[in-house]
């Protein structure tokens, strides 16, 4: 097989940009993600992939929560601001506003939606971990239409 054809055509695929939270304890751990889709309607799951040696992976392990914030168009500056590790100051991680959410988990403001999941299971088929998350709470900010990854020039190959 040709790596490179194949890079090529993985790109092709359709992927949004979302931030994933977690919280442990007093530790935070945020990241951006662009592979999620939902695996399930009832109950509602969605399977989120997630670098094997992140601290998005870990905590989401340890605290068995996490939560999926969905992009807006136009937000690429949220989506970078999660590049780097999370640091959290003042009510904010990486400079932006946050707040609790209904089980505990860092919820950022200015974001479309945001879905609170419980982990279901854990796969490690490769160098991410796919985190299968049963929804346990949704909220609908707004109706911005979703940043998608092939607008931005970006790209992720793991």
């Amino acid at each position: 097989m040709d790596d490179e054809v194949l890079r090529r055509v993985l790109r092709r695929m359709v992927c949004g940009l979302y931030v994933v939270t977690t919280r442990h304890e007093d530790q935070v751990a945020a990241g951006t993600i662009t592979w999620l889709t939902r695996v399930s309607g009832d109950p509602p799951i969605l399977a989120v992939s997630l670098k094997e040696a992140s601290g998005v992976a870990e905590l989401s392990r340890r605290s068995e929560r996490f939560a999926v914030h969905l992009l807006a168009a136009g937000q690429e500056n949220v989506a970078q601001a999660f590049f780097a590790p999370a640091q959290v100051q003042d009510g904010r991680i990486n400079g932006l506003a946050c707040r609790a959410g209904n089980d505990g988990m860092p919820i950022l403001i200015d974001v479309p939606c945001v879905l609170e999941c419980r982990v279901v299971e854990c796969i490690t088929p490769g160098d991410h971990v796919i985190v299968l998350g049963e929804i346990t709470t949704v909220h609908e900010h707004d109706q911005r239409s979703a940043l998608v990854l092939a607008t931005t020039g970006w790209y992720y190959d793991g």
